[in-house]
């Protein structure tokens, strides 16, 4: 402790002398008073003449306010900001100065208006070692995003979106069949149409299941938002971190290790679009645009002055994009879980302009302002990116007084901004009626287009706003449509207690893009006339699908190129005579490489007999059409030919046979297989092939049991237990089918494998004992050559259903 004395004139202290103990209190208050007026010096020192800072909380030297935000959430806290300093704050993070914008208005006026300041974007290092700085939404601006952005412009403008309409159906109608089936699984059937709808639109390629790319576009969307999300890597606030050698720092190995599997994934799909090219399919994609844009610059012509390699990891990147973008779906079911009130007002407002006689089209929505109403007051209560996507100051800007310097980052926070009174009165409120009912601020004229997601905060604002917003404005909009008037919605009930079970209001995972965590509802059809017409819909969409088809022509002329027999190729793939066959729909393209290429090996006229047995007119295994296809074959006249190669010219004759096609067993349609969450859309020849096994199964049970004389009931349950198990095999293997990635054969290895042991087992006597764990490698391909050779063997008869 110690004295300071005062003497002559003090405006505290007069005109006497006096002396004030210093006391570690006074030092503290004086400190913190000299820290207080800090900012306020430095910033009449630097800023322009009769500006003033921008206000918010006060932080700590050094770190600001890093340790006030939380690491989960963090907009709830900028929302807490926002309430008490108004709609612009400012907040430091580790010296960064960051500006949080929490009014829709301020949004517009420096984001929109003054666009070409505030279009930059904050340059992280992890970022830039993961996405090699070829990802176009964090790009900073300058002449690379503008001939990118240019491109994309001329691939999703309004007509050119509109070539993509028949597959959004097409995916609408496979996502109410499939919710029907199993409400549980709607977060992966959600999903699915998301990824599913950008393969077709980025690559011209369909995703019959979840296997393959969609667990892939998922895994690199995450990472992708685990790299942005703040705070995630030491290196974005040190960055001479990213020079030290990858030896001492494990974060830049994985880094560049995410990076070369993203590129690996993204050239995987590119090859493939150029290969079905090369291969006569023409289906709309962006990577077709690409590819016919570089080869028009190759010859002379005039291009968008964009490299293959940039071309790959624009369309790449933008594919990863889809995979999380499902949030607004999932906040709907959670919303109308909540408020199944709205959902019945849905229902009747698209009864009123749709009817039960048709399925609603875009045509209708104009029509449909309720429907409208609800999904704005969704993305409004529950947006899918709470913290925007922040924006960099490129040069210093003063709005309405406050001083804005260059480099500061900017944070449109579109939690706060949908919950600012002013333009929401009772903001915390789900109230659809506020976007229809002229007394409120967001009442807009006409109903007709108005409420809109269209130019919303969803999609950004300014020269950074997403150019894919009419494809994800459609695709919102028409799976509303087709969930709404196919399905009745309402909230789950407790198995104990049967009380409603009520979703939390706000109950949401961390990082970039946020989605509601799994809850409860239940979902059912509306009546089994419009699952009819849903179910009808999808599988004419699914035959007349381009992107999964391949012309016959198309396989002729591949067998001719390999030196194969025209006539006699001909005969072998147009077997089905006067039925005809137009195409064949086996897949994605590399399964139906591989299957051609095994018929041009191998001539195996008896394997492509066993694929075809399925009715021409649909052309697919649609998921809910595997019975009824089966069903409808056997009134066809089925045709098998001679297993010998024929040589030269010689005609493969088609020989009529009397038998009919065995339908699929029931074990594989009903019960266990019926509540399979992934349906098959995959290749047809393992699930038939399996179908004949299990029969085959089955006989071998029959005809061991038919030849022992001892009929006791010890031996009646073994065959009965036997045949069970059978089943039980065949639906596992039938499971495995659906969930693999639908490579020829090896779906189906492990439930072949059970049954042909199961055979062998109750063959030797010991049918009531475990089946024994085998391996997938030689002893399956063994087995199953031994059994074709009994069913459909070379030089035993005639190749096909009823060979022996």
């Amino acid at each position: 402790m110690s004295n300071i004395t005062f003497s002559g004139p003090s405006f505290l202290l007069g005109d006497r002398e006096a002396s004030l103990e210093l006391t570690p209190k006074i030092l503290g208050a004086a400190l913190l008073a000299a820290l207080l007026l800090l900012p306020v010096l430095w910033h009449s020192k630097t800023a322009p003449p009769g500006t003033k800072p921008v206000p918010g909380p006060i932080g700590l030297p050094l770190i600001g306010n890093l340790l006030d935000i939380p690491k989960k959430h963090a907009w709830l806290k900028y929302r807490e900001y926002i309430e008490e300093h108004g709609p612009i704050v400012r907040i430091k993070l580790m010296g960064q100065e960051h500006i949080l914008l929490g009014s829709e208005a301020v949004v517009d006026d420096l984001l929109k208006s003054r666009g070409g300041i505030y279009s930059g974007r904050p340059q992280t290092q992890a970022c830039s070692i993961l996405t090699q700085d070829q990802h176009v939404l964090m790009m900073p601006a300058g002449e690379p995003l503008r001939v990118r952005r240019r491109f994309l412009s001329q691939l999703l403008t309004r007509g050119a979106v509109s070539q993509y309409e028949p597959y959004q159906w097409l995916e609408a109608y496979r996502l109410v069949v499939e919710m029907v089936r199993d409400p549980s699984d709607y977060q992966g059937l959600i999903e699915h149409f998301s990824v599913a709808m950008g393969s077709r639109i980025l690559f011209g390629q369909a995703m019959p299941d979840r296997s393959g790319p969609q667990k892939e576009v998922i895994k690199i969307g995450h990472t992708f938002e685990a790299v942005l999300t703040p705070g995630a890597f030491l290196v974005d606030v040190l960055p001479w971190m990213r020079h030290l050698p990858d030896l001492v720092a494990p974060w830049k190995r994985w880094l560049k290790r995410m990076s070369r599997r993203d590129e690996a994934f993204y050239y995987r799909m590119w090859e493939r679009t150029k290969a079905d090219l090369d291969e006569g399919r023409d289906a709309p994609s962006w990577a077709r645009l690409c590819l016919e844009d570089m080869k028009r610059a190759a010859v002379g012509g005039k291009g968008m002055g964009i490299t293959e390699h940039e071309a790959v990891h624009l369309i790449g990147v933008t594919y990863t994009a889809f995979g999380t973008t499902p949030a607004n779906m999932l906040s709907l079911l959670l919303g109308m879980t909540r408020h199944p009130e709205w959902w019945l007002r849905m229902q009747a407002e698209i009864d009123d302009v749709v009817g039960a006689e048709r399925l609603p089209t875009l045509a209708d929505l104009p029509r449909l302002p309720v429907l409208r109403a609800v999904l704005s007051e969704i993305t409004r209560l529950w947006p899918v990116t709470p913290d925007g996507v922040p924006h960099e100051l490129t040069q210093d800007d003063v709005y309405k007084g406050y001083h804005l310097k260059a480099g500061s980052v900017i944070h449109y926070v579109t939690w706060a901004c949908g919950r600012d009174p002013e333009m929401y009165p009772e903001p915390d409120t789900f109230n659809p009626g506020r976007w229809i009912d002229p007394s409120f601020p967001t009442y807009k004229e006409p109903l007709t287009e108005f409420p809109t997601l269209m130019n919303t905060l969803m999609f950004g604002k300014g020269r950074r706003q997403c150019p894919g917003m009419i494809v994800g404005v459609r695709n919102v909009y028409v799976q509303t449509m087709m969930l709404v008037w196919a399905c009745d919605l309402g909230r789950a009930r407790d198995e104990v207690t049967g009380e409603e079970i009520v979703p939390p209001l706000y109950d949401y995972g961390a990082g970039f893009n946020v989605a509601p965590n799994p809850f409860k509802f239940d979902l059912k059809p509306r009546g089994a006339g419009r699952m009819q017409m849903v179910e009808a819909a999808y599988e004419k969409a699914l035959a007349e699908d381009p992107m999964k088809g391949v012309l016959v022509s198309e396989v002729l002329d591949h067998l001719v190129r390999h030196g194969r027999n025209a006539t006699n190729v001909n005969h072998c793939l147009l077997g089905l005579g006067a039925n005809g066959l137009d195409q064949i729909h086996l897949g994605d393209p590399p399964l139906l490489k591989r299957y051609i290429n095994l018929i041009a090996r191998h001539d195996t006229i008896g394997l492509h007999l066993i694929s075809i047995h399925v009715r021409v007119g649909l052309q697919h295994l649609a998921p809910l059409a595997i019975v009824s296809i089966f069903r409808s074959s056997r009134s066809q006249k089925q045709l098998q030919f001679a297993p010998e190669r024929i040589p030269g010219e010689q005609v493969c004759q088609p020989v009529e046979e009397q038998h009919t096609v065995r339908p699929f067993p029931p074990a594989l349609t009903t019960g266990r297989a019926n509540r399979v969450k992934k349906p098959h859309l995959g290749p047809v020849l393992p699930a038939i092939l399996l179908g004949h096994v299990r029969s085959h199964a089955h006989e071998r049970v029959d005809a061991h049991a038919a030849g022992d004389e001892n009929h006791t009931p010890q031996h009646v349950r073994r065959r009965r237990d036997a045949r069970r198990r059978v089943d039980e095999a065949a639906a596992d293997a039938d499971l495995e089918l659906r969930a693999d990635d639908s490579r020829l054969l090896l779906p189906v290895r492990a439930g072949l494998v059970r049954i042909l042991f199961l055979v062998r087992v109750f063959v030797a006597g010991a049918g009531g004992s475990a089946l024994p764990q085998v391996s997938r490698g030689r002893v399956f391909w063994r087995l199953l050559h031994r059994e074709l050779q009994v069913r459909w063997g070379r030089g035993a008869g005639a190749l096909g259903p009823a060979g022996r």
